[in-house]
């Protein structure tokens, strides 16, 4: 490896071969406690602070640009017993108990746009509340997206 590259791994304190983002974490970190901004003005601490930190600035830019030419080797994995990753959830499948939260919501939905329209039949009264219940324990969750785009549809 390249000296200058051991060098600059050195400065910062870090293994050569660390990802980029332990790098830049290592820079941020160092930086932080070597700023001349946090040392008074004339006093020795303030003047090993922008010697170190001068030192950090060089060695992480040395690195940065040895990664953008492809000179950063990285260290290689260890090898590990291949784990199998959880199954991802199926987000399009409800529960019973979804179906029937889902259906109750959308036969109290029925009900508030039977009162938003005032509706003067019996059968408004009974058949909107219903078949929005029975939809969205159909549909599940899912259907609410379209029922609430078309009320906005509706009255807007």
């Amino acid at each position: 490896m390249n000296t200058a590259l051991d060098r600059a791994y050195r400065a910062l304190g870090l293994e050569p071969g660390v990802s980029p983002l332990a790098t830049r974490r290592r820079y941020r970190e160092l930086m932080k406690e070597w700023h001349p901004d946090r040392h008074p003005d004339g006093s020795l601490s303030h003047v090993e602070a922008t010697r170190k930190s001068q030192e950090i600035n060089d060695a992480y830019r040395t690195i940065r640009l040895a990664g953008r030419h492809g000179k950063v080797p990285l260290r290689p994995s260890r090898p590990s017993a291949p784990t199998a990753s959880p199954p991802m959830p199926d987000l399009w499948k409800d529960t019973v108990g979804d179906r029937v939260i889902a259906g109750v919501v959308g036969i109290l939905l029925g009900i508030l746009i039977d009162v938003s329209l005032m509706g003067g039949s019996v059968v408004m009264w009974v058949a909107v509340p219903t078949v929005l219940g029975i939809a969205c324990a159909a549909l599940g969750w899912r259907s609410f997206g379209a029922v609430i785009r078309l009320i906005m549809w509706w009255f807007v």
